[in-house]
């Protein structure tokens, strides 16, 4: 029997074991794309495996990457349900957005040496993920990496990452405790039961999705070293009825505050030069915004909004 692929008609066995001739230097995008292969061998002459090359293959469960492996596409084992466990070799520097997303099988990952950026949604809805090794070489973690990994336990992150995108790990309710790296707040312990909490000073960057979802939230201070408020970084604070914006902060990014509905005002101050759509989507409760200056976007925002603007 034989498959169709982007590399030609390939061999299947009957079990739906496929073997990658000698000599191929790259899986093309969309080679096994769909396919209904139960496992594969690459063979130690392959350095990329292409975007979405083994995406929707279902029944994949084994697959063994070489060692010659430099980079992962995007999508690459996106919905590969089945595939238990992957050994990511040392050789590789490269790794695609949402390469392993909705591996629902996978327990385990340990990113090798050389990786610099983890991306957006790599290894999200990952739901059997218990352990993750990070590297030092690592210093960016983008969007929803962990998003949704519900069995996440156990994260070695090193103290060389120096930019954590918007919910890295909303969701992971089993990987306990607040996380700080270096001097980034990366996210509040899920199970905070307390109803203040201040942000210890010297932190210079609260991640987005920092404080999501927290419900017994009232009230959050934050130091006068941030410049900024992330998306969605208090989205779903059902009870927060005030935040104390420091004078250091020049932008709301968009859904900062989404869906905060006890929230009945707040203060900006006047060094705010930037407020984005939907920061304050969902606040039906916001009566009114107090700045101490009538030049600025947030008198503008209001208007917008029709939210009442009080100048001080």
């Amino acid at each position: 029997m034989e498959i169709k692929t982007g590399l030609g008609n390939l061999p299947i066995s009957r079990n739906g074991k496929v073997i990658i001739p000698r000599g191929v230097r790259e899986i093309p995008d969309n080679a096994f794309f769909g396919s209904d292969i139960t496992s594969v061998v690459i063979p130690n002459t392959v350095t990329r495996i292409g975007a979405q090359a083994f995406t929707g293959c279902h029944k994949l469960t084994k697959i063994k990457l070489p060692y010659t492996l430099v980079e992962i596409g995007d999508c690459s084992f996106l919905d590969c349900p089945a595939i238990k466990h992957v050994e990511i070799p040392e050789s590789v520097r490269f790794i695609g957005e949402r390469a392993f997303m909705c591996a629902d099988s996978l327990t385990s990952v340990k990113i090798p040496f050389g990786v610099t950026t983890i991306r957006k949604q790599t290894f999200e809805g990952c739901t059997s993920l218990q352990s993750v090794i990070i590297p030092p070489s690592v210093t960016v973690i983008e969007d929803d990496a962990f998003y949704g990994c519900d069995n996440l336990q156990r994260v070695v992150l090193p103290n060389s990452i120096t930019s954590f995108g918007s919910d890295v790990f909303s969701w992971c309710d089993k990987f306990k405790g607040t996380i700080i790296v270096g001097n980034i707040f990366v996210r509040l312990d899920p199970d905070y039961a307390g109803t203040s909490y201040t942000v210890p000073s010297g932190i210079r960057h609260v991640a987005g999705g920092a404080f999501a979802h927290r419900s017994s939230l009232k009230e959050v201070k934050l130091p006068d070293s941030i410049e900024s408020i992330e998306p969605f970084t208090f989205n779903d604070c059902s009870a927060l009825e005030s935040v104390v914006i420091p004078g250091s902060v020049r932008t709301i990014r968009e859904f900062a505050f989404a869906d905060c509905i006890s929230m009945r005002s707040i203060e900006i101050p006047e060094t705010v030069k930037i407020i984005e759509d939907c920061a304050f989507a969902g606040c039906d409760s916001i009566m009114e915004v107090i700045i101490s200056d009538s030049e600025t976007v947030t008198e503008e925002y209001s208007l917008d909004d029709d939210v009442r603007f009080i100048r001080r």
